[in-house]
């Protein structure tokens, strides 16, 4: 059975950005753990997972932005059931599930967030998947790197500018890692989570062993809104005048 949730880190990650003359806008991320025991009351799996508190210009996209947030953590219901399974086998250890997220832009136009997920089958070192999202704080929207491109940009030419960052690390990545870089770029434009906003850039990243061993960790390459800027259309240039 499944205790009721507790606070168990006082690691609230707030990260409030003030725009002069307009309203605040700022998320806390407090963080929450769910245990679920086996009928001696040993626990067999843990789940932590952040609660966001927000604040934006407008109640409705708070709501919004908020119940979004919370329907893409996923409780990890089939590690549980593992766990389950697993218990009383000989070497069983607790298996967990942590997720997490870092605001990366947070303003009045924009909230960024880049997170990881980190899941501990017993005995096996973590599994490790990096995500992101973004939203428009005025509409409440999802924001895709494609709604702020101007349509004469092309996947090559972005990731000409990844290349760029990627190369500096070259000797720690695979050999294929442009080819990698190039896919990633191009399925970014086409609507997946593998960047997010800063307020000086956008970050591109990859998990453990996309292009580099899991002992290097995940990879985060930064591209300047300066380098950006030729590429973006009406809107993404608005979004950067809203972080001004």
């Amino acid at each position: 059975l499944r205790t009721d949730p507790t606070e168990t880190s006082p690691d609230t990650t707030t990260e409030p950005v003030s725009i002069p003359n307009v309203d605040l806008t700022a998320i806390s991320l407090k963080y929450t753990q769910l245990d679920t025991a086996a009928e001696d009351g040993t626990t067999v799996y843990s789940f932590r997972y952040p609660i966001p508190y927000l604040v934006t210009v407008r109640a409705d996209v708070t709501q919004d932005v908020t119940v979004d947030l919370m329907g893409r953590i996923d409780d990890g219901s089939e590690l549980e059931a593992q766990a389950q399974a697993a218990y009383g086998t000989e070497g069983f250890t607790p298996y967990s599930l942590s997720v997490s997220y870092t605001p990366t832009r947070v303003d009045v136009g924009v909230l960024s967030l880049y997170g990881e997920v980190r899941s501990y089958p017993s005995g096996v070192h973590a599994s490790f998947l990096s995500t992101a999202v973004s939203y428009d704080l005025l509409t409440g929207a999802e924001l895709h790197l494609s709604d702020i491109l101007n349509g004469n940009v092309t996947a090559e030419q972005l990731c000409t500018l990844l290349l760029a960052s990627l190369s500096k690390q070259e000797g720690n990545l695979y050999a294929d890692y442009a080819n990698v870089a190039a896919e990633r770029v191009q399925d970014c434009m086409n609507g997946a989570d593998g960047w997010y906003f800063t307020t000086t850039g956008l970050c591109f990243f990859f998990s453990p062993y996309d292009i580099a061993p899991y002992s290097a960790g995940e990879q985060t390459f930064f591209i300047p809104y300066d380098l950006v800027k030729p590429y973006l259309n009406d809107y993404g240039l608005h979004l950067l005048e809203l972080d001004t």
